[in-house]
């Protein structure tokens, strides 16, 4: 992606599932003003519309019933800095005005709340679609403020699938993601045997960037053996990742539309990916909880309870 603007000015990302939204909204962010600054991100899908606009604007004492003490939103703690808010069109129609009044003056309220509050956050906006125009579909359904895709329209960018994108986009894709893991963990393989990313050249990734990370920590892991998942000792080698890591739905290139399916391709879950990447976080801080849970963005209550729920407790012991 290239540094277009180096300003504030919001941007929207859009693009299918998995086709790296937040990856690029990291990157925004760090070719931008404030690279050293906060990143902060919300998913509107996961909250209701008061929830919501707590989260994101704050709230007074008072303002529903579990606001039991005034607090600051995300928007505060991401002054100097950005705030991605992820999911466009689970905002809710009545918060929308309120978010349009935050993109074009940089002011905004705490939710029940007079005072005016400013931030000098930038914002970017992620939405999933499946073409480029859904936006603008939903606007003119009425679920969406159209002054509000409006006054995101300067600088608005849509991510294609990776099965629209050149060979050598992908080849380009694949070598970066790898360098991003390699970088987080180090001692992986950092490399690939031609015939692996001929393989990879070769998938359609139906799951998009999502997924291609997803593959990836997984021939890394098995690299490094199995034994290393349950905390034991791991070898690590300097030879590249060769096809028999990738998992196995991917050792033989898929040649038409639909063969994964057909193969019986089945996407990891949730649960599988965050278990694996908790446990290389783990292996990359020397089992230290605390650096764990804060790189991972959780408390650390919240990653011991992860800990105890994937039999994580012995990894990078």
């Amino acid at each position: 992606m290239r540094p277009d603007g180096l300003d504030r000015t919001p941007v929207l990302l859009t693009g299918e599932f998995g086709t790296g939204k937040r990856r690029a909204a990291r990157r925004l962010h760090a070719l931008g003003p404030d690279p050293e600054g906060p990143f902060r991100s919300v998913d509107a899908s996961r909250y209701s519309p008061t929830l919501l606009a707590s989260e994101l604007f704050g709230h007074e004492k008072g303002a529903y019933t579990e606001a039991r003490d005034r607090r600051d939103g995300v928007l505060h703690e991401a002054r100097g800095g950005t705030l991605v808010l992820e999911e466009m069109t689970a905002i809710p129609v009545e918060l929308q005005p309120r978010l349009l009044r935050l993109l074009e003056t940089g002011s905004y309220a705490r939710l029940g709340g007079e005072v005016e509050l400013t931030t000098d956050a930038r914002i970017i906006v992620t939405a999933r679609v499946g073409y480029p125009g859904e936006l603008d579909d939903w606007a003119s359904s009425g679920h969406l403020q159209a002054d509000l895709l409006e006054a995101l329209g300067a600088r608005r960018i849509h991510l294609p699938p990776v099965r629209e994108q050149t060979e050598a986009d992908r080849r380009l894709l694949v070598e970066a993601i790898l360098e991003e893991v390699g970088a987080a963990f180090p001692g992986v393989p950092r490399s690939l045997h031609p015939d692996t990313l001929g393989i990879l050249l070769g998938h359609p990734w139906p799951g998009n960037v999502l997924e291609m990370r997803n593959v990836l920590e997984r021939a890394i892991l098995s690299a490094l053996g199995e034994e290393g998942v349950e905390g034991s000792p791991v070898q690590v080698g300097a030879e590249p990742l060769l096809p028999r890591h990738l998992p196995t739905e991917l050792q033989t290139p898929v040649r038409e539309p639909g063969a994964e399916r057909r193969r019986g391709f089945r996407p990891e879950s949730l649960e599988e990916v965050e278990r694996r990447h908790i446990w290389l976080m783990l292996r990359h801080h020397g089992g230290n909880r605390s650096r764990s849970a804060r790189d991972l963005g959780i408390a650390r209550t919240t990653l011991l309870q992860k800990i105890a729920r994937y039999g994580l407790e012995g990894a990078g012991r």
